[in-house]
């Protein structure tokens, strides 16, 4: 597995969203994913970590500026085969790296009430449960997060 670092233009992280809204729709339903979807353009994504296997793209995820010192970590995403081999640990612990060294002292993220395995992960990483923030305030499905750098 290789991790490489790139933007949000890149083609590949286009299409991996594509696959994480396909696969958002499958697991909350396209109501409720239609409402999510303007949080999760890719407008303003300062940094994008892919995982290639055999230079095949198959997980990612990406940091954007959510306040100053701030960065929120936004469209987590890696293939269903490739779950569970610590793919998505290996690119948050790169991205913590970028927060980092551009001068963040804080990451947060939303997720799903529901997304119990992302939780996990979230938690394994040292990230805990905060109240909702700012857009994510009033809805109710969802799950926020926070872990000092």
């Amino acid at each position: 597995m290789q991790l490489i670092e790139t933007t949000s233009t890149d083609a590949r992280f286009v299409v991996l969203c594509d696959e994480l809204d396909t696969d958002l729709n499958k697991q909350n339903g396209e109501v409720l994913q239609k409402l999510y979807k303007q949080y999760n353009t890719l407008e303003k994504i300062q940094n994008v970590v892919l995982a290639l296997q055999d230079e095949t793209p198959v997980a990612c995820a990406a940091l954007k500026e959510y306040a100053p010192g701030t960065a929120e970590v936004k469209r987590v995403y890696t293939k269903p085969l490739c779950r569970g081999q610590g793919v998505a640990a290996a690119m948050l612990c790169a991205l913590e790296q970028h927060a980092k060294q551009q001068g963040y002292t804080r990451l947060v993220l939303e997720t799903g009430l529901n997304m119990l395995p992302a939780q996990r992960l979230y938690h394994r990483l040292g990230f805990h449960q905060i109240p909702n923030y700012g857009h994510y305030a009033t809805l109710p499905d969802s799950y926020c997060m926070e872990k000092p750098l």
